[in-house]
């Protein structure tokens, strides 16, 4: 059980960084650099922790991060 103590600490982690990001600069795609990242971590989590309605909310910032900006190399 020690994989829950482990969720719930990552959960922590997530939300701390979700409360202190930047919403001004949610444009930037980036995993380490942008919001997509901290939103597709949070996804990731919340799903693992049973939180679907959530984790399926920061999944959707994801999608509209990424569709407003044309991929490139």
């Amino acid at each position: 059980m020690d994989h829950i103590k482990y969720l719930l600490l990552s959960k922590e982690y997530i939300d701390g960084s979700l409360k202190h990001m930047r919403t001004d600069q949610d444009d930037r795609v980036g995993f380490l650099e942008g919001n997509a990242g901290v939103y597709a971590v949070a996804s990731v989590i919340y799903d693992s922790i049973g939180w679907s309605q959530q984790s399926q909310d920061f999944l959707a910032n994801v999608v509209q991060i990424v569709g407003r900006r044309p991929l490139t190399n």
